[in-house]
């Protein structure tokens, strides 16, 4: 058989000396080693011209002739560089790799992106798979097809609530979930010895904590759906509270409280999604709630000066506003003339808001759309066109 540099040079020679000329593999052999048929029969016993056939067939610069199969033309230049490149993978032939490459991950569903040459592996439960794993099968995929592979952040609520429901059945009688920390709280109608061995069992197979309140883990975190609610939350240290300088003062009244806090914001950029009265172990605090904890820090100044005002401790809720944020996002595109084909959709882990618009964007109006959303709700943006 022939390299790719000598069969290349026979091409060239055949393009020069037998233009637009059908050859069979027997003169094309004797065009290049100067056997005649009877020679190479007897010295190799025909396999130089079996090998030499099969190369033919899959050969960039040869093609058969469409009626006479035994006859061979030499392809344009055109026809050659179209078949050295690179040739681009199918969806199938991408969903065949990634089933041998990720399978015993147990991805369920596979989005491609073909205009990014980008792939999302959705899974019931991202947070739970091995990330060292999968890095190492992510590095090895992109250098065999040129295609990025990435996890979808999200978590599907509702193999969890499955999870639950197998674990617990019918003791079940609340459930509520929260992104940000990536935990369930669950509210049990009785408790058995192995319920802590079963949250164990939804930590290992979802990767989020399950709080069972009664369990010494974590306090009653149901509260009710109006606008000022009173939980119990035993970790609000964490939340980043704003503490009044002096203590020992007497606080201010809880109704003139949240009368304040509204004539602060008056006219703010950012407004308060909602206030909330919460307790912990130090007695009860306020918190609010923005369209991110992000756009809230941009009051820092401000509430902490309220904490010292009104004798409160303040802290901003770490929950994202989802619906909030996308109708500012829509509002932002909709004022800038910008069409998107899909609804947002908000990235939890990287805390990132993503939208996908049919809208050709110059640097400069991904910049202002970018910025302004980045402004209003705290939220880095990702772009991307369909």
């Amino acid at each position: 058989s022939l390299t790719e540099g000598e069969e290349q040079l026979l091409w060239e020679y055949v393009r020069e000396h037998y233009p637009q000329k059908a050859l069979t593999c027997e003169q094309l052999l004797f065009i290049w080693s100067g056997k005649n048929i009877s020679e190479m029969l007897e010295e190799t016993a025909g396999n130089d011209l079996s090998r030499l056939q099969n190369q033919l067939r899959n050969s960039p610069y040869f093609s058969p002739d469409s009626r006479r199969l035994f006859l061979f033309h030499a392809n344009n230049e055109e026809e050659v560089c179209a078949n050295l490149a690179p040739k681009e993978w199918t969806n199938q032939q991408l969903e065949e790799r990634i089933q041998e490459q990720f399978g015993a991950l147990g991805w369920k569903k596979i989005s491609f992106y073909g205009g990014e040459k980008r792939v999302l592996l959705n899974f019931d439960f991202p947070d739970a798979v091995n990330p060292e794993r999968f890095h190492a099968e992510k590095e090895n995929f992109s250098e065999q097809t040129g295609w990025q592979i990435e996890l979808a952040p999200s978590m599907n609520f509702g193999a969890a609530m499955a999870l639950l429901t197998e674990l617990f059945g019918d003791r079940v009688l609340k459930t509520s979930y929260f992104v940000e920390r990536r935990e369930f709280i669950v509210r049990l109608s009785d408790r058995d010895s192995q319920d802590t061995l079963k949250a164990s069992r939804f930590l290992e197979k979802t990767g989020w904590q399950l709080y069972l309140p009664g369990d010494g883990t974590e306090a009653d975190s149901f509260g009710s759906s109006q606008s000022v609610s009173c939980n119990v939350r035993e970790n609000a240290s964490d939340m980043g509270m704003f503490v009044p300088e002096k203590s020992g003062l007497k606080p201010m009244e809880q109704n003139m409280v949240l009368y304040c806090v509204d004539q602060a914001f008056e006219g703010k950029r950012h407004k308060i999604c909602k206030k909330s009265i919460r307790s912990d172990s130090m007695g009860k605090y306020l918190e609010l709630a923005f369209l991110s904890p992000e756009a809230g820090r941009h009051y820092s100044q401000l509430l902490s000066q309220l904490a010292n005002q009104l004798q409160w401790r303040i802290a901003i809720s770490d929950s994202v506003n989802q619906n909030g944020v996308f109708e500012t996002a829509r509002k932002v595109c909709s004022q800038l003339g910008i069409h998107l084909w899909q609804n947002p959709s908000y990235l939890p882990q990287k805390k990132q808001l993503q939208l996908k618009t049919t809208t050709v964007l110059t640097k400069e109006l991904v910049q202002t759309v970018t910025e302004e959303i980045l402004d209003l709700t705290g939220l880095e943006c990702i772009i991307l066109n369909k």
